[in-house]
């Protein structure tokens, strides 16, 4: 009897770390790829200036969109 739940233990850890795996990963890789697709423009801008008011200098990027200039810096939580 002992035999069989250490077959069991060697079973569900040679098929199920690497089920749980795939599954735990595939999820955040899908959900990459979904917000990919589903934008539907892009911009690119010019790194203006570093705003110094966190911990980490985040860069300030200056765009064009219509004619009309936007400045934004990211925002790290």
């Amino acid at each position: 009897m002992p035999d069989i739940r250490i077959l069991l233990v060697i079973a569900v850890a040679v098929i199920g770390f690497p089920l749980f795996t795939v599954l735990f990963f595939g999820h955040f890789y899908r959900r990459e790829v979904r917000i990919k697709t589903l934008s539907s423009k892009s911009v690119e801008g010019v790194v203006v200036g570093y705003k110094r008011t966190q911990i980490v200098a985040a860069p300030i990027v200056e765009y064009r969109v219509d004619g009309q200039t936007y400045r934004n810096s990211l925002k790290y939580y």
